[in-house]
Parts: structure tokens; C-alpha cells; sequence
């Protein structure tokens, strides 16, 4: 990390140029994660919380946001994006674990199981590539991943959310292959 920092700009462009077809599927991973699952899934936490009640609810709900945060499953980051100072709070603001636990301990039953499973899939995806010290995927798993990610994708976006998905992912550059993979989801 130090040896990049010492190059001088005029070396960046031939760093990279170095990057491996790993190093790029890993960010391809980041981004379906954080420019396509996060939206994907606030689409379906928006339905459940609407944005217009959503400072009601959670102040209806403090003890049991207070006592996760003991509990240390609300993180104070997360506290301060819930009671912001300016009182404006937004669900555009709450990342993927967030809108999982408000789900899973303020409105359970507003979500099927599968869908469910398919946020709880997200979720483990994003701490996969957070552990990854390599920033590294191989063919296999990144083959794998956007499998799952697509999958769970369209299933809690539903149906209709299929057509938009695949244009987004094109909007961001994911490449063919991907894009390839969603509409034959969005086809069956």
C-alpha cells in the first residue's frame, strides 16, 4: 500500500492497467452489492416502513432500538443516522444491515421468508467482501456471487422490478455477462 502511495501521478494510469481480472470482478462485486442490492432492497423497506411515518415509527419503537444498541446490534453510527440532530431521518441514508435489523425486530411479518432469506444473502455478501484481505475473486465464486446477488435481487424487488434492475446494472457498466444473467431471470 505504501509503494502506491509513493508513485507519482503520472503512474497511476500504468497501475492501473496492472489491475487483474480478479481485482476487477471483486469491484464488480462491490458495486452490484452498493449501487444495486442496497437500492433494491430500500425499495422493499420503503413499502414496509413508508418514508413519510418513518420518524414516527422508529420514536414509537425507541426502547427496542435502545435496547439493540445495548445489545450492540445497533452500532452508534447507525443511532445517529436513526435520531439524526436535524430530526430529517431518511431511510437513503441506511445501509443494507441497518434496514435488516429494523426489518427483522420492528416489522417481521411484513416479509416472507424467502425474502427474508434473500436480504439475510445480501447481507452475508457485503461482510464476505468486507473480510476479503485480497481484494480478490476468483471466476468461480464471482460466477457464483452474482448468481445469488442477482437472485435475491429480483426476488425482493419482484416481478416488476426485473426491467429496472437490468437497466441499472447496464446504467453502471456491469458487464455482458451479468447483464445477461438478469434477463434471463427477468424472463422465466
Amino acid at each position: 500500500m505504501t509503494a502506491l502511495l509513493d508513485r507519482k501521478p503520472k503512474d497511476i494510469p500504468e497501475i492501473v492497467r496492472k489491475i487483474t481480472t480478479e481485482e476487477r470482478d471483486f469491484l464488480r462485486i462491490i458495486l452490484l452489492l452498493h449501487r444495486v442490492a442496497c437500492p433494491a432492497v430500500r425499495l422493499k423497506f420503503n413499502t414496509i416502513f413508508y418514508p413519510i411515518d418513518l420518524k414516527q415509527t422508529l420514536n414509537d419503537n425507541k426502547n427496542k432500538l435502545k435496547y439493540l444498541k445495548d445489545q450492540k446490534r445497533i452500532t452508534s453510527s447507525h443511532w445517529d443516522l436513526l435520531f439524526p440532530n436535524n430530526d430529517e431521518t431518511s431511510s437513503k441514508d441506511f445501509g443494507l444491515k441497518l434496514m435488516l435489523i429494523l426489518i427483522s425486530n420492528l416489522k417481521p411479518t411484513d416479509v416472507d421468508q424467502e425474502e427474508m432469506q434473500a436480504i439475510h444473502s445480501l447481507e452475508s455478501y457485503l461482510y464476505t467482501v468486507a473480510r476479503n484481505n485480497s481484494g480478490q475473486v476468483s471466476k468461480d465464486n464471482f460466477e457464483d456471487y452474482c448468481k445469488d446477488i442477482c437472485s435475491a435481487i429480483i426476488l425482493i424487488g419482484g416481478d416488476s422490478y426485473g426491467k429496472r434492475f437490468t437497466n441499472i446494472c447496464c446504467s453502471l457498466h456491469i458487464d455482458v455477462k451479468i447483464e445477461e444473467y438478469l434477463k434471463t431471470l427477468c424472463s422465466e
